[in-house]
């Protein structure tokens, strides 16, 4: 079931260019020559494009009798505009603008660009219906105001506990360079961040140094978040929390925050913080293999692929450790630094031919045990 609610909620999510496949489509194939167009966010690997119909999805064609033509953009909101705008000439499968929010589907589904989707998993999704029926929070979070669902979604609630969580990069190697402790607390960092900013860690004589950067998909609140828990505010993207005592409050109206946003305006008057905290992922990854970057801010299974950016250009010693959250005022443990409840929501649009035929790919590709098992582990898990 865990791997189920991963499969589902991570629609898109695991990085595209690295699914594959294997088995039967027992949810439902339509036979050979039946075809559905998907627009999405590109992969997270600039190497290879969804676009050009990897193995993985050739794959999965066979097993679903279903082609995809992929229509993926790096620059996917803003290449969107102009459809959405325009209303027509829509995609069969589309993920909503703003690609990291659920911000846009209830105008779109208010505007009649994507489709209702209740009936369409009751008659057409059997491996999904079970999963909403079995997770009623799942459901909740996928239910727009009027008790309707227009997307599925990745949910990275379940996944925090489960898989992987966001967390803190630092260049080990420049903290080595400099003889510097990796931080704790915030005025370790503060210290740390400065001694990048002004002593060359990077040993290269340069003063391009950017301390502390960031990720759109991250998010600029998680992005500085991570140093929330300084002032004792939470370091998850939420905007509720509560107190000791139970009691909710409002982070972004609480004297707390007022604080940390006074800090973190220090810092970026300091040039401690990259003037450009919201990079894309492509742009991020580029910058990070010009050997400039000293912490961010991502999935934490991410190491090796940042420590491999920085080696391309020549930097064998480079090396990139996972760092808690800073401690808070009165010494308590820093919290695990989680995502969004949800984000990346996938609506059937109102120009799909075939809604049917849709839902039952999007049933066998992330909802039955067969296609998940697919998309978590390759074509050569079944080879």
């Amino acid at each position: 079931m865990k791997g189920r609610i991963i499969g589902f909620f991570c629609f898109f999510m695991v990085g595209l260019s690295l699914f594959a496949g294997g088995s039967r489509a027992s949810s439902g194939s339509s036979g050979s020559g039946n075809t559905l167009t998907v627009a999405c966010l590109e992969g997270w690997y600039p190497a290879v494009s969804i676009n050009d119909n990897l193995p993985v999805w050739q794959e999965f064609e066979k097993k679903t009798g279903i082609h995809i033509n992929w229509q993926a953009n790096s620059e996917y909101d803003v290449a969107m505009q102009p459809v959405i705008a325009s209303g027509s000439k829509l995609p069969d499968i589309m993920l909503i603008p703003p690609t990291w929010g659920s911000s846009g589907v209830f105008n779109l589904a208010r505007d009649g660009m994507i489709i209702q989707l209740d009936n369409l998993i009751a008659q057409h999704a059997p491996d999904l219906q079970k999963l909403l029926r079995d997770n009623p929070a799942l459901k909740a979070m996928i239910t727009a105001p009027d008790g309707k669902i227009y997307t599925v979604c990745d949910a990275p609630m379940f996944v925090n506990s489960m898989v992987v969580q966001n967390a803190l990069f630092i260049r080990q190697d420049w903290l080595n360079n400099l003889g510097l402790s990796v931080p704790a607390t915030l005025d370790d960092w503060y210290r740390v961040l400065t001694a990048f900013k002004n002593n060359d860690p990077a040993r290269t004589g340069r003063k391009n140094i950017i301390p502390y950067a960031g990720i759109s998909k991250v998010g600029n609140l998680d992005n500085l978040m991570a140093f929330g828990s300084a002032f004792g505010l939470p370091v998850g993207d939420t905007e509720w929390w509560y107190d000791n005592s139970g009691r909710v409050f409002h982070v972004y109206s609480s004297p707390q925050y007022r604080q940390f946003l006074t800090v973190m305006n220090q810092w970026y008057r300091e040039g401690l913080l990259d003037s450009e905290l919201n990079r894309e992922e492509s742009n991020f990854q580029s910058l990070t293999s010009t050997n400039t970057v000293g912490a961010f801010v991502h999935l934490a299974e991410r190491t090796t692929q940042y420590d491999g950016f920085v080696k391309s250009s020549g930097v064998s010693t480079a090396k990139h450790i996972l760092v808690p959250p800073p401690t808070a005022p009165n010494g308590a443990n820093p919290q695990i630094l989680k995502r969004t409840p949800t984000w990346s929501h996938y609506g059937i649009t109102r120009d799909c031919k075939d809604p049917a035929l849709a839902m039952r790919w999007i049933n066998f590709v992330y909802g039955s045990d067969e296609g998940v098992l697919m998309n978590e582990y390759g074509q050569q898990f079944y080879i």
